[in-house]
């Protein structure tokens, strides 16, 4: 360690209690992603979608991909789908941004 965390922990349930998910700021996107990595309630009637994390802040991975729909500013749909794994977004060929199929470093948060 010493080097500048690249995950934020995410505090679901207030900052008094352990993180329920970890945030990555995607390169891509410009915009945080959340990795949720303890199971619970998704306020819909079902459960979250989890992700297993290695514990390290500096060079994070995250099982299995991240898939993302969201609108851009103009209100056209959008895809960010990746992996994190060793400190590197890895974009897949589907996500529909300038980085799509490229190996992006994540940005200490």
């Amino acid at each position: 360690m010493g080097g500048l965390a690249k995950v934020r922990p995410y505090h679901g349930d207030g900052l008094d209690r352990p993180p329920t998910g970890w945030m990555v700021m995607c390169p891509a996107c410009g915009n945080g992603h959340l990795f949720n990595t303890t199971p619970g309630p998704n306020g819909m009637g079902g459960q979250r979608p989890c992700w297993s994390f290695d514990g390290d802040l500096e060079a994070p991975t995250f099982e299995p991909s991240m898939l993302v729909h969201s609108v851009d500013a103009k209100g056209d749909p959008t895809v960010c789908h990746s992996y994190v794994r060793r400190g590197q977004m890895i974009y897949l060929a589907d996500s529909t941004h300038a980085k799509a199929d490229k190996v992006v470093d994540l940005v200490p948060w």
